[in-house]
């Protein structure tokens, strides 16, 4: 079998349709199998699962997070190709099989990740360099270049990155395509990370055993990413990310260096916040709930 695909669905039933749908238009032009796994969802999503015939599915008692769940479901693939892809992704026409392509033509790469957008068609970052003190600066800068020029730099970053493939640090686990191989060799997802950063940690163990991590824009995905959480979700987002970033470097580059980004981090997302609440944007309540996590990780260091 040429391709198994995951999805990890957690009370999102609406788009696990659409998703599903999406799927089914695509007429990919090759044997694949499609494996859903459900977190413990109350919204109907575990009913409506148990009326699809063909469909595959795992039905799990409670949600035991995004890496544990594709872990599952890795287990029981039985594709040359594994595709993550989350609910609220939906590849373009020929986009899976660019992806799949691209890593048959490229024999090093071990990852791909496609181009990204929001349903609205505008460019959304589907790949990121892998948590540092350097990507931290990196951000700041950005940051402080999109304040000063908000038309002129974004447009400049998405020519330079958009036109071609390029190895990248690590690509969005909304939609993942990685040879079995890798997985065969570095193992599945590292199971610590419940939400956020498995992704990037699971590239960079690609990467340490010499495999490559493209994005490839030529493979094309619309990405919802949901904006409209509620407040308790976003503090839990924020929450788990921080959290998984601090696993990440203390792991990688040890407490230290650590303490240095969380300080880089905090002063980032204080200017992503005054911006974004000069401009009343809806993020302002993420930067905003971002900033007190990181003040609390630099609050030993400001007292002693």
């Amino acid at each position: 079998m040429k391709l198994s695909i995951i999805i990890v669905n957690f009370n999102t039933i609406s788009y696990l349709k659409d998703c599903l749908s999406n799927l089914d238009r695509l007429n990919l032009p090759f044997r694949f199998e499609t494996i859903v796994v459900d977190n413990g969802s109350v919204d109907g999503s575990q009913e409506w699962l148990k009326r699809q015939g063909r469909l595959r599915y795992i039905l799990l008692p409670e949600n035991i997070g995004f890496a544990r769940g594709n872990n599952l479901a890795i287990r029981e693939a039985k594709g040359e190709y594994i595709l993550l892809l989350n609910t609220d992704a939906f590849p373009c026409r020929g986009s899976i099989e660019r992806l799949i392509g691209f890593l048959e033509n490229h024999r090093q790469a071990g990852i791909a990740g496609p181009r990204l957008s929001f349903p609205d068609g505008r460019w959304q970052r589907g790949y990121n360099d892998l948590p540092s003190i350097r990507k931290a600066c990196l951000v700041l800068v950005s940051d402080l270049q999109n304040l000063l020029y908000p038309r002129i730099w974004p447009m400049i970053e998405r020519l330079a990155l958009i036109l071609r493939p390029r190895q990248v640090g690590y690509v969005d686990g909304c939609c993942m395509m990685i040879k079995r191989a890798v997985i065969e060799q570095i193992g599945p997802l590292d199971e610590a990370f419940f939400f956020f950063a498995e992704d990037a940690e699971f590239c960079y163990r690609a990467r340490q055993k010499g495999y490559g991590v493209y994005y490839v824009p030529e493979a094309k995905v619309i990405h919802v990413r949901g904006g409209s959480l509620a407040k308790k979700d976003v503090d839990m987002a924020v929450k788990a990310r921080c959290e998984s970033e601090k696993l990440f470097m203390v792991r990688a580059f040890g407490e230290k260096s650590w303490r240095r980004y969380a300080k880089i981090m905090y002063f980032n997302f204080l200017i992503r916040y005054q911006m974004a609440r000069i401009l009343n944007r809806p993020s302002q309540r993420y930067f905003y709930a971002a900033l007190g996590e990181f003040q609390k990780e630099i609050a030993p260091s400001k007292t002693a």
